[in-house]
């Protein structure tokens, strides 16, 4: 009985309501006119001042005209409060939210107040919620403004990245940078302080930061309900970090001179030396500001115990940086430390870039400091070089790079296979007398570490440089090419010897009476590398081949159909004297 009463008031109270709204939109019985600007809205006193304290205290005192002039809002929401006065619903969107709630709020119309907050949940965004916060504050709901900031505060790493964030005052930002700093301590006082906050930002923004606000239209994500006073997360220094850097980075030329304050007010000293080390260090705005690098590297160097814990693959270059610049008490303890730690991962850091950006004296304190007898040659060296080839000016630093890394110390294959290939040592006559003098004191050692790969850099510095240890293993040097001819001539070097050496060992072939075809090969590879500058050579070069060893149909079939022959009268008359001469 209770249900059927119960449905009965609904039922009636549905098609009371839709009656009345038959006759709004008949214009029956309407007593009153609410007019804005232009715009004329009929309406019934009963129903006005039954939904509305705003015009149940107007109608109260009595308007005999009927008629009552608004200002300060807009038709389209004067509609919509109407509409939902005759029928519970309005036609919220994304554009005209504000104002509808701007006029539900004048009109003390608490039911469709409700369904705006309600519209404006379903649509909180990164890139809007910093605008809709600033339009809530307005209308001092508490509730819902911590909703919203705790949305914000959610999705802080989102939030710091938009262009409303970026465009805020110093003051405002920083509020929104304490709320979620204080929102991660995990107890009730970041909600109370929240709460009774007394700065409340307004954010004056551009046209086209507020319009972002309705970027969230097709976007119905509703809000998790967590209370914020009971919710416990762990602090995150990289997005208060995050938030700084993006902020300033949106106006550097302004901002970047309140970098250092901000800093401070985020707490970086409570950041852990890793993300002081990497992150923070590596940041450019760091980089190219030498008051906060000081900053930054006190606080790094307060404890030798925690640099000593914290050191790690990634920091450690930058920790070394920092030492070596900015530490001024307990030296030698920290450097140790830290280069102890490198010289026990030389391999994982040896192309690390931060060694790039060293200045000689700090590639020199790090091999001067550690115990070179520890390490590979091999990373010593891939570590010199990753040094040496980010600057071409440091080819001039070649020498002082090799005496500090103790080349009396390196094996000759590994001096000779690695080092003397690099092309800035081998044009260097320092480094290479230096080299002579200190890895190859027994010339010998130079030919039995000896490559079909490495002989011809040998033979470049034996021919380049005569006072060293490579000219006087000159015709060692020669039996070896002479002795791994066939092999020599493949290797793509071999188009680089000069034509005395070609000729030279060509002669010693013939000598021998062996390689007649293989010499043929050698001199065409050779010629045909660069044949307008070495065909005059041609004839020459003929007749160092030893044409005996040669049958004639290669003669023939090869010889004489060369190109580089025929079009030689020359060496066409010397290959066809040949021909006749190996006729029977």
């Amino acid at each position: 009985m209770l249900q059927k009463e119960e449905e009965c008031k609904i039922t009636h109270s549905l098609q009371m309501m839709s009656n009345l709204e038959d006759l709004l939109k008949s214009n029956i019985v309407c007593d009153f006119l609410i007019n804005i600007g232009k715009s004329s809205f009929p309406a019934h006193k009963a129903v006005l001042a039954a939904c509305s304290e705003y015009f149940r205290s107007i109608l109260a005192e009595g308007i005999d005209q009927g008629v009552i002039y608004i200002n300060g809002v807009s038709p389209d929401a004067m509609e919509q409060c109407i509409r939902f006065m005759y029928s519970g619903e309005a036609d919220i969107s994304i554009s005209n939210m504000e104002s509808i709630l701007n006029a539900a709020d004048l009109f003390r119309i608490e039911a469709l107040m409700d369904l705006c907050y309600d519209f404006i949940r379903n649509n909180l965004t990164p890139s809007n919620c910093l605008n809709i916060r600033n339009m809530v504050v307005i209308f001092e709901n508490r509730k819902f403004r911590e909703t919203v900031d705790r949305f914000i505060v959610d999705k802080m790493d989102e939030v710091v990245e938009t262009d409303t964030f970026k465009e805020l005052q110093k003051q405002d930002m920083k509020y929104f940078l304490k709320m979620w700093r204080s929102t991660q301590r995990g107890s009730s006082a970041p909600a109370r302080e929240l709460r009774s906050a007394t700065h409340t930002p307004r954010i004056f923004l551009s046209s086209k930061s507020r319009s972002l606000i309705g970027s969230a239209k097709s976007c119905k994500s509703p809000m998790t309900k967590v209370q914020i006073d009971k919710r416990e997360l762990k602090p995150k220094d990289s997005l208060l970090w995050k938030g700084v850097v993006s902020w300033v980075s949106h106006d550097p030329s302004q901002r970047v001179t309140e970098f250092l304050e901000l800093l401070r007010f985020i707490k970086v000293t409570r950041f852990t030396i890793n993300f002081l080390s990497t992150t923070v260090w590596n940041e450019v705005m760091v980089s190219e500001n030498t008051s906060v690098k000081e900053f930054i590297a006190a606080k790094v160097l307060t404890n030798i115990g925690e640099v000593k814990a914290s050191l790690n693959i990634r920091n450690c270059l930058n920790i070394f940086s920092i030492v070596t610049t900015f530490c001024t008490e307990f030296y030698d303890r920290y450097l140790k430390t830290v280069v102890g730690f490198m010289s026990a991962h030389l391999k994982q850091i040896k192309t690390r870039p931060e060694i790039e950006s060293w200045r000689l004296d700090e590639f020199c304190l790090f091999f001067n400091t550690c115990d070179c007898s520890l390490l590979e040659e091999s990373d010593m060296w891939d570590t010199a070089l990753t040094w040496l080839q980010a600057d071409k000016d440091r080819e001039a630093d070649f020498l002082d790079v090799l005496k500090v890394l103790h080349m009396e110390d390196f094996s000759p294959k590994f001096v000779i296979c690695s080092i003397l290939k690099v092309k800035a040592v081998r044009s260097s006559a320092d480094s290479v007398k230096y080299i002579s003098d200190v890895v190859f004191k027994d010339p010998r050692h130079i030919i039995w570490n000896t490559t079909v790969d490495t002989c011809f850099t040998l033979k470049y510095l034996s021919r380049k440089y005569k006072n060293t240890a490579f000219a006087r293993v000159d015709k060692e040097l020669v039996s070896f090419f002479v002795t791994n001819f066939l092999k020599v001539i493949e290797h793509p070097e071999f188009a680089n010897i000069t034509f005395e050496e070609l000729q030279l060992l060509g002669k010693i072939l013939r000598k021998r009476n062996v390689h007649g075809e293989a010499t043929w090969i050698a001199v065409m590879k050779w010629v045909r590398y660069d044949p307008d500058l070495r065909r005059r050579h041609m004839l020459s070069l003929l007749k160092i081949i030893n044409f005996e060893r040669l049958t004639t149909k290669f003669l023939k079939d090869t010889v004489r159909s060369e190109i580089l022959v025929t079009k030689s009268s020359e060496c066409h008359h010397f290959v066809m004297t040949e021909v006749y001469n190996k006729l029977p």
